[in-house]
């Protein structure tokens, strides 16, 4: 047996996904740094930001092969409600973050963050906050799972605590982006 045939492609997503978490953190540390003045703007942010953009549609494609796959294999899942709920959740965020992820590059090429007019701002932060919001709602039910696929959530309710905890922390830095945000944009 090779080792492209012992590695799952849920555990080759799984690995697709640590990566975009970590561009990801990198990418909303360096902007809220720069949003609360602490640093001035870098052209890095574009180029982690498009780095974060390709393994964003690595994974993309992946979870829709897999979740085809699934669908025509499995239709005994279609009995597990909780199951079947958090798939769709996390299917509709993920194409809400395609095209708030899409619409953000757009209005941050046409008006740079450090360039903006009035009528710019409103929708910055509109666009910005929502695809927060689809992010935190998608990783909210990814991180546990993930978390479960390299099996470090063994323990009986040990699931059912870390979502809640992810769903906790999640609250938190959406309420510290919003706010960086708006001290940026409206302040």
């Amino acid at each position: 047996m090779s080792l492209l045939d012992r590695i799952s492609l849920r555990k080759i997503n799984s690995l697709v996904l640590l990566v975009i978490i970590f561009l990801l953190l990198s990418h909303a540390f360096e902007s809220l740094l720069y949003l609360i003045g602490i640093t001035p703007y870098s052209p890095s942010l574009r180029v982690t930001g498009r780095r974060l953009f390709i393994w964003v549609m690595i994974h993309m494609i992946i979870s829709l092969y897999l979740f085809i796959r699934d669908r025509h294999a499995n239709r005994k899942y279609r009995n597990y409600n909780n199951i079947n709920n958090d798939t769709r959740i996390q299917m509709l965020s993920g194409i809400a973050i395609v095209v708030f992820v899409i619409l953000h590059v757009v209005t941050y090429s046409l008006s740079p963050v450090n360039v903006l007019g009035n009528h710019m701002v409103f929708i910055h932060l509109i666009i910005d906050n929502l695809l927060f919001c689809s992010l935190l709602i998608h990783l909210r039910i990814s991180i546990p799972r993930l978390m479960v696929s390299f099996g470090f959530l063994t323990e009986e309710n040990s699931f059912d605590k870390f979502s809640y905890w992810t769903s906790v922390i999640f609250k938190v830095i959406f309420v510290l982006l919003l706010i960086a945000e708006v001290l940026y944009y409206l302040l």
